[in-house]
């Protein structure tokens, strides 16, 4: 998994963040051990710049790149074109 985030927030929890409801632990409700667990390999703080489904290449930051097999049921987004598991979507932005 590959994310420009660094901690794991739960985005639906913010508003509670703001309020001063919850603090930054509260938005976490994953278990102690839950990508070890998983195994579950999360690129924090990397953030996807180019997604190359011709190749089956990823660019990462603009400097390294990392092949896949499958982009899984996920959303990606380049700079021109958005993408969703591994297919263009035309019209799309």
């Amino acid at each position: 998994m590959i994310s420009k985030d660094t901690d794991v927030h739960s985005r639906c929890m913010l508003h509670k963040f703001i309020a001063g409801e919850r603090d930054e632990q509260g938005l976490d409700f994953t278990e102690k051990d839950f990508f070890e667990n998983y195994r579950i390999d999360w690129k924090k703080g990397v953030q996807v710049t180019a997604v190359c489904p011709d190749e089956k290449e990823i660019a990462l930051d603009g400097a390294s790149s990392n092949s896949f097999k499958v982009l899984g049921y996920g959303y990606a987004k380049d700079t021109w074109n958005v993408y969703y598991d591994g297919c263009k979507i035309d019209g799309a932005s």
